[in-house]
């Protein structure tokens, strides 16, 4: 991120946080010492501390929560950078030991009944926890950390505390580190469920699991990378909503990304992009045939050959559905060699029915 890109993403944060705990005096407090002193590297530090981070962030990558997850975008790309840091030097010290090929560390946490009884269906299965993990070396530590022995209120819940089994020498998993006593995955690390049994004496289950290599579960579709989305691209998870049918948060968030003053051009367009599509789907010819409009002028004045012919077809095929062929023909015919030149079969063809549709229409 740039300076001033950095800074506004800082700003929006901070925002986000003040409104979000308005009414709490005693997280205000924290948000002014955290706006005051945080730095980039210190971001471990502030997610350790369990602080309303800690829960605001886990609750918005579990929950899929985009507003927060954009508000915090700046948080979380320091804290994955940071994590993948103390990962490499980790690993690199442990790579020169002979004796030290694997690491337990523990996480002790209540839980539904429904999500033990998956749990327990899923023993010898792969899972993805789809949040930043703090865990302990310490067993003990993280059973009291829990909660664990704490009068039960909700009888709903379980304890369970699950022990990581981490091979150091795996090169392809998601970054975890040792800071401390303290341990941490980035989000969507994949491990797989070796037993759960239940532990009468100290009246909780214990869950073992195996950390693993990414490159074997890629295929199963495993891994949610709703956060790396928005550290590698600010317009990304606009269209993974819009991929999930929920047009409504994909047009907010589109608008919301192009009111950032630091927008550059061909991110302007994916939104464009991105906001016609959700129009088009909505039947909203007219608004649809506008953004893809205000896309292809982006393209053409960026001098983007491949992006201004997938403009021309989005604007051909919005003609199309509006009736008006004549204008049509004007953009399908320009993609329509592009498209088999590509060996795109499908755009092809659907472009071929359109003027074939077109100039049966004429004919009569």
């Amino acid at each position: 991120m740039s300076d001033n890109i950095n800074a506004t993403s800082r700003q929006d944060m901070i925002t986000y946080l003040t409104q979000e705990y308005n009414e709490n005096e005693a997280t205000r407090k924290l948000i002014d010492e955290f706006d005051r002193d945080y730095e980039r590297s210190s971001s471990i530090h502030w997610h350790t501390k369990g602080t309303f981070l800690y829960r605001l962030l886990n609750e918005a990558l579990r929950d899929s929560d985009f507003d927060a997850l954009f508000a915090l975008r700046s948080f979380i790309v320091d804290l994955y950078k940071q994590i993948l840091l103390e990962h490499e030097q980790f690993r690199n010290n442990n790579l020169t030991s002979r004796y030290n090929f694997s690491l337990n560390v523990y996480r002790g946490q209540a839980i539904s009944r429904e999500e033990l009884s998956i749990l327990l269906q899923k023993q010898g299965d792969y899972f993805s926890m789809q949040s930043f993990l703090s865990t302990s070396t310490n067993s003990e530590v993280a059973h009291v950390y829990s909660g664990a022995g704490t009068a039960h209120t909700d009888l709903n819940k379980v304890w369970i505390l699950y022990e990581f089994k981490i091979d150091t020498h795996l090169n392809n998993t998601k970054p975890y580190a040792r800071i401390s006593h303290l341990s941490q995955y980035q989000d969507g690390a994949v491990f797989r469920i070796d037993s759960i049994r239940l532990d009468d004496v100290n009246q909780r289950w214990h869950a073992l699991l195996s950390l693993c290599d990414d490159e074997r579960f890629d295929l199963y579709g495993i891994m949610q990378q709703y956060a790396a989305e928005i550290i590698v691209d600010r317009v990304s998870p606009g269209f993974l909503l819009y991929q999930q049918g929920d047009y409504a948060k994909a047009r907010e968030y589109f608008q919301k990304i192009l009111n950032i003053t630091s927008l550059e051009d061909r991110e302007k367009a994916h939104c464009y992009r991105g906001l016609g599509a959700v129009a088009a789907e909505e039947n909203n010819y007219d608004e649809a045939y506008k953004n893809f409009t205000e896309e292809y002028d982006i393209w053409h004045k960026l001098d983007d050959e491949v992006n201004r012919l997938e403009a021309c077809k989005n604007i051909g095929d919005i003609l199309f559905y509006m009736g008006k062929f004549k204008e049509a023909l004007e953009y399908l015919p320009t993609t329509f060699a592009y498209f088999k030149l590509k060996d795109y079969e499908m755009e092809y063809a659907c472009i071929c029915g359109m003027i074939g549709h077109i100039m049966d229409v004429n004919e009569q």
